[in-house]
């Protein structure tokens, strides 16, 4: 079976260049021409894969020009003692705020109404959290 294969890889030549006559074939010839066509296949058949099959590739970036402190002002008036504040940041973490909101006494009337001593118009600072 060996001796057949060598026969026949010794015949194998898909490259020739000259006249039959002049020509000798040889096992490296057959060899060559058996590896080259191996590779050639395998690179055809892995372009039309890659044509054929759509290969999505996705990155994600943290954004450094976000800036790192945020000023929220509010100013509601609301009549209520149990006042709740549900707040989300950018990438949707609950921050904290009740404790660090600021209330002002207020004398609630419909439709009107007042503070009872100086206002604070100090910022809340997120970061001190």
């Amino acid at each position: 079976m060996i001796s057949r294969l060598y026969k026949k890889t010794l015949l194998f030549d898909a490259f020739p260049k000259v006249d039959s006559g002049y020509q000798q074939k040889t096992t490296q010839g057959g060899l060559a021409t058996l590896i080259v066509s191996i590779c050639l296949w395998f690179l055809i058949l892995s372009e039309c894969r890659e044509y054929l099959h759509v290969s999505q590739s996705f990155e994600f970036l943290v954004d450094q020009s976000i800036n790192r402190e945020l000023q929220i002002n509010v100013d509601i008036t609301v009549n209520t003692q149990f006042l709740t504040v549900d707040l989300l940041d950018v990438a949707g973490e609950r921050v904290h705020v009740a404790n660090e909101l600021q209330r002002a006494p207020t004398k609630f009337e419909v439709r009107t109404a007042r503070h009872v001593g100086e206002a604070i118009d100090t910022p809340l600072n997120v970061h001190q959290m």
